[in-house]
């Protein structure tokens, strides 16, 4: 997907606080789903452990040929792996495997366009622990919260543990911000369309721990207003919109992106 689309790719991670996918697609069977009815206890710790650790081998595998990973939680390749089909042209054309068919290394193809890998995000940060550890690896957890006091915490966090990596994020870098959006001709329009919104979100994402969600709904100078309010208190680069996909009407939303994208980016472009 980095090569189709020509180096424009950005990869998102997150823990898994969904037990039907979490439970359907994990490979670990000691991993569980995380929310606020197991929030600090043990379970939550593994989960952060377990993918702390997947995210080491996600970038591994991003930033090198072929490679190994021997941690707590993932043995890759697993030990004393070996092919059950000798071939020579395993050993004339590929790497990480021995003459006896057994294998040292592993990795993908094609490598990404995108170099080191394409930037990597969380999604969606809510707390001083998770801009920290994005912080470890340059990627950009996602922030979603109105409040600007706790937005500099973060951005002052961030900053702070990249710099013990000896790493610099040039301003604005250090997170994306954003929230849902809805962009109408009128105030008044585009809150009687963020009706249906308001109830998915505190009729889904509530009820799982995603309170406090930035609202960006509004005309044009609305939202050009408050991203520069948003810009004023911490450095932005990027701002993270969620649209009403499957709740609005095809045209509806076009409207919306469309006057977002000829009213209000071009004046922070």
């Amino acid at each position: 997907m980095d090569h189709m689309l020509k180096g424009r790719l950005g990869v998102g991670l997150v823990r898994g606080y969904q037990s039907r996918w979490v439970e359907n697609f994990k490979v670990k069977a000691e991993v569980g789903a995380v929310g606020p009815w197991n929030k600090n206890q043990e379970a939550d710790r593994v989960n952060r452990e377990y993918f702390a650790e997947f995210v080491d081998v996600v970038v591994k595998a991003l930033t090198h040929d072929t490679f190994s990973h021997q941690g707590k939680h993932w043995q890759l390749p697993p030990p004393g792996m070996v092919n059950p089909h000798p071939h020579d042209v395993y050993t004339r054309y590929g790497r990480g495997v021995d003459a006896d068919m057994r294998i040292r290394e592993i990795g993908i193809a094609p490598r990404p366009l995108q170099t080191p890998h394409p930037p990597l995000y969380g999604g969606f940060g809510a707390s001083l622990r998770t801009a920290r550890f994005w912080a470890r690896y340059r990627g950009k957890p996602i922030i979603m919260s109105p409040d600007m006091d706790f937005c500099r915490l973060l951005w002052d966090g961030y900053r702070e543990e990249a710099a013990l990596h000896g790493y610099t994020p040039a301003p604005g870098d250090e997170a994306a911000w954003g929230g849902l959006m809805i962009c109408a001709k009128t105030d008044a329009e585009a809150e009687a369309l963020a009706s249906d919104m308001r109830w998915f979100w505190e009729e889904w994402a509530v009820p799982f721990g995603q309170g406090g969600v930035n609202t960006l709904f509004g005309s044009p100078d609305t939202l050009c207003r408050r991203i520069e309010e948003a810009a004023a208190a911490v450095p932005l680069n990027e701002v993270f919109l969620i649209v009403p996909q499957g709740l609005h009407d095809r045209d509806q939303i076009l409207r919306s992106l469309d006057l977002f994208a000829t009213r209000v980016m071009p004046r922070f472009a």
